[in-house]
């Protein structure tokens, strides 16, 4: 009778199992599905794995197991390699108590300037120069965000990796997680590819054509007649000593023709007259002339894809886009909370990263991204939106050209 019990009990558990895995296998499928990626099941009711290309990158989500018997524990893997290696070899992970001992024997940790993410994340890597001029402020935003989320992850030059304990069987967290590390990717080929622009000789020369295009005019200086003279003037001719009048204090008294005293009477008058005057405080500059909101499409066009001049970009948002109102709507990548951001001096809030529009460019497309800032108390909300369409409603306050990014301070 107890032999009965112990294999109706092992039954039971390896059915309960079998419907368990089977559950998990449809989660990843569907996750598959919505990502527009392959799934391939496991064998012997093992969970299988995700795989293929999401715009450009390379796919991989598994699970793997660590340790034996009753010690044994399971995770999952998410790693995505770049379409394009970084040019510049690193290693990004989270700080933790062995990196900060590791630290204090010698431990490499290239540190940025910006303390809210070197006291976050430990940054490795053969060039310390390259990798600092990597790490712009919204990648290193977009590392932050990831690091303070996922504590075992490894940046690399090649790929992003992000581990985490137990096996994901939510489509939903599945497909958040992909995406929210396509995005990061995102962010980091188009650093790479700054990065390569300021190295490359094509990219110093396209600087100094932009330098060359604006034209500097001499100021307008007053006539000092202690300075050199001007090349075309004549030296004045020399004055026997003999002549020169060696009494200062001798004034030669000059008789003015009558016709003129009385001008010199009136300009007198007039002289005393202005200094009573007292010039009234100018008019404040009027508003823009138009209230209308921009529409941020209209405005990405404009500034990075008719432009072809960073410099010529940045003098053209001074001048017509800077703290406008802008409307339209874009894909939301990523959102992450921050307590500094050199974009947005002295707020506190949450980013959010959205694809607003895709330009023509001379070798491939421009990809137009908007961060906008939003109160705390959106964070939820927003994260809850992420991979979908996101309104846009705020003012204009910067942009980088070289980037192809808008800042928008949301409403």
């Amino acid at each position: 009778m107890g032999f009965f019990f112990i294999l109706l009990v092992v039954g039971a558990i390896i059915f309960f199992s079998i419907k368990t895995s089977q559950a998990a296998q449809e989660q990843w499928r569907l996750a598959g599905q919505r990502l527009k990626l392959s799934y391939q099941p496991g064998n012997m009711g093992s969970t299988g794995e995700i795989q293929g290309t999401h715009n450009g990158h390379r796919v991989m989500v598994t699970t793997f197991t660590k340790g034996s018997g009753n010690s044994s524990s399971r995770y999952t893997r998410y790693r995505l390699d770049y379409r394009h290696s970084v040019p510049v070899d690193l290693m990004i992970r989270r700080q933790g108590m062995f990196q900060e001992v590791g630290k204090n024997f010698g431990m490499q940790d290239i540190e940025t300037g910006n303390p809210d993410f070197d006291n976050i994340a430990l940054v490795q890597g053969s060039d310390p120069a390259k990798v600092q001029q990597l790490l712009t402020p919204a990648l290193q935003s977009a590392i932050r965000d990831l690091v303070v989320t996922f504590s075992d992850i490894r940046v690399a030059g090649s790929h992003v990796e992000i581990t985490r304990s137990g096996r994901d069987s939510d489509a939903d967290v599945i497909v958040h997680t992909v995406r929210r590390l396509a995005g990061f990717c995102e962010a980091m080929m188009e650093a790479a590819s700054r990065l390569e622009a300021i190295q490359s000789p094509e990219g110093a020369s396209e600087r100094k054509e932009e330098l060359e295009e604006i034209e500097f005019e001499p100021p307008d200086l007053p006539y000092n007649p202690f300075s050199t003279p001007h090349p075309v003037v004549p030296d004045p001719p020399l004055i026997p000593v003999s002549t020169i009048d060696t009494d200062p204090l001798e004034d030669e008294v000059l008789e003015m023709p009558p016709e003129y005293a009385g001008e010199l009477a009136v300009e007198e008058a007039e002289a005393k007259t202005d200094q009573a005057i007292v010039e009234p405080e100018p008019l404040p500059e009027e508003a823009h002339p138009s209230a209308e909101p921009i529409d941020v499409v209209e405005a990405a066009r404009v500034l990075f894809g008719d432009s072809g001049s960073s410099l010529l970009a940045s003098r053209q948002f001074e001048e017509e886009y800077k703290d406008r109102s802008v409307t339209g709507s874009g894909e939301l990548l990523r959102v992450g909370r921050f307590s500094y951001d050199p974009v947005f001096p002295n707020e506190q809030g949450v980013k959010a990263t959205l694809l607003i529009c895709q330009l023509a460019g001379t070798y491939s497309k421009i990809k137009v991204i908007a961060e906008v800032m939003y109160p705390h108390e959106r964070y939820d909300d927003l994260t809850a939106r992420v991979g979908g369409v996101l309104p846009v409603s705020g003012i204009c306050i910067g942009q980088d050209a070289l980037l192809h990014r808008l800042y928008i301070k949301a409403h």
